[in-house]
């Protein structure tokens, strides 16, 4: 895992994504807020469907999954 700062509260990270037993690196954008003792992370990024072999080649589904993450940490 890695991260850097894009502008602002903006950064982004490489991490490590396993999905039914596939295991991709991938760039995932996330905004980061602090207060007091709290910080709050939320990122959205879109996986291809067939990289992680879920559906198969399959008309009725999107190729893109979209994934939103919000997490809130306390020290």
């Amino acid at each position: 895992m890695s991260f850097n700062l894009k502008r602002g509260h903006i950064y982004a990270g490489k991490y490590i994504v396993t999905i039914q037993d596939q295991t991709k690196l991938i760039e995932i954008p996330f905004a980061y807020s602090g207060a007091g003792n709290t910080a709050t992370f939320e990122g959205e990024f879109q996986v291809l469907r067939t990289d992680f072999g879920i559906g198969g080649k399959n008309v009725i589904l999107s190729n893109e999954a979209n994934i939103s993450i919000e997490t809130e940490i306390s020290k």
